[in-house]
């Protein structure tokens, strides 16, 4: 009984029999488990009896999340978001995550789909399937054990409106205060650093990922060089003086400016936020203040402004991150 060689196929290996003229194939992850079910397959022909063993490839879901984050995204800029995604998934979703991808049906994701969409926006959904149709797609083109993506068949919810929330005076000053934070102090814990990276993040437009991802390499004196973005493309953004006494509270060091982990800040600045007692107010509305305020404070030309914000787009800029009030445009319009 003569055995073929299987064949590399991306990461994995496919190996091809005949049985009674009828071809049959399967992928695995080594030669190994290749030639074992080929043997399998023909001495069970051999026999004279079919064969029990299943052709489906048996890996797990969150077998292949692991899969696609170690191969391909644990050294690019979004490894941090799919990590995140991994543990979410893993932990409220188990039942998604320890099925076979083989048995992962449309039918399987819309269940998930409308579950998450009790909890999340639909813009969140969006990103949770963006990100379970690239670990789908693995799949499909690089280890070959499922033919198509499943993803694609099932129907996203639309995106939410863009948000319009502003921050006021005395909203910043509450969320500082809970953050047990003042500017200019060394923060010590995760809930000051919280404060630190919310007072930043007023001044200087920048996402939170942006932040926390900022080394003293990146910082000079007038200004901070991002050199990945969003976007896909370095910017800098002006140091503020606020911005400065920021950076002059920190101890230096040669890794991170910010001294905590995504995780904790998070968690502090939402307790911060419940102690306030301030209602539908999310960090990331941080960057539409900001830019808000850099317009009606600095009167910037929205084409500098697009320079530091890092939009490549001015309508995007001008529709969905320009918040002004009825009384800053009246300002802006007639004078104080």
């Amino acid at each position: 009984m003569k055995i073929p060689k299987p064949r590399k196929r991306g990461d994995a290996y496919r190996i091809e029999i005949m049985i009674e003229g009828k071809r049959q194939s399967v992928t695995r992850d080594t030669v190994r488990e290749c030639e074992q079910w080929a043997a399998s397959k023909l001495l069970a022909a051999k026999a004279g009896h079919k064969s029990e063993i299943d052709d489906k490839s048996p890996m797990l879901l969150t077998e292949l999340m692991t899969l696609h984050y170690e191969r391909v995204r644990q050294n690019t800029k979004g490894a941090s978001y799919d990590a995140q995604m991994m543990r979410l998934l893993r932990r409220d979703y188990s039942w998604l995550t320890n099925l076979r991808i083989v048995d992962i049906t449309p039918q399987v994701l819309t269940k998930y789909r409308d579950s998450r969409l009790r909890q999340v926006t639909p813009s969140t959904v969006r990103r949770d399937f963006s990100y379970l149709s690239s670990v789908m797609g693995y799949a499909v083109t690089d280890l070959f054990v499922i033919p198509h993506n499943p993803c694609h068949d099932v129907n996203k919810p639309k995106d939410s409106k863009p948000r319009r929330r502003r921050i006021n005076q005395g909203e910043q000053d509450a969320i500082i205060a809970a953050c047990n934070f003042e500017i200019g102090q060394t923060p010590t814990n995760t809930y000051q650093w919280a404060g630190w990276l919310f007072v930043w993040a007023l001044e200087s437009a920048m996402r939170r990922g942006e932040i926390m991802s900022m080394t003293w390499d990146n910082v000079h004196d007038r200004f901070v060089h991002l050199t990945t973005s969003k976007s896909g493309d370095a910017r800098d953004v002006p140091i503020s003086p606020t911005m400065r006494l920021l950076l002059d509270s920190v101890i230096r060091d040669e890794g991170y400016v910010v001294d905590a982990k995504i995780e904790g800040v998070d968690t502090a600045f939402n307790r911060a936020l419940k102690k306030t007692g301030i209602k539908d107010l999310q960090f990331r509305d941080t960057r539409h203040e900001a830019i808000s305020r850099l317009v009606n404070t600095k009167r910037l030309p929205v084409e500098i402004l697009a320079k530091i914000t890092g939009h490549k787009k001015l309508e995007t800029l001008l529709n969905v991150y320009y918040n002004p009030t009825a009384d800053e445009l009246y300002n802006s319009m007639y004078g104080d």
